[in-house]
């Protein structure tokens, strides 16, 4: 068993879909450019997390792509 939720489905579902229309954009992806969005997120909805400074780890956010396939190419960043 994993680490406990930090988003309910719906902001999942927001995240996924932020992920999916990068590429649309022609903007490169990378793990740090989505922990910069993800703590955006966080701070502008003022949740609190155990993320330090709300930023989410590699390892966190390899378990979100797992749990969320997206047909993108991710760039280590």
């Amino acid at each position: 068993m994993g680490p406990l939720p930090v988003f309910s489905e719906d902001e999942e579902q927001l995240l996924v879909t932020w992920i999916m229309s990068v590429p649309e954009k022609e903007f490169l992806i990378g793990t740090w450019s989505s922990s910069l969005f993800v703590k955006r997120f966080l701070t502008v909805n003022q949740k609190k997390t155990a993320f330090r400074d709300n930023v989410p780890g590699d390892g966190r956010f390899q378990a979100f792509l797992h749990h969320h396939p997206c047909p993108v190419t991710l760039v280590k960043a």
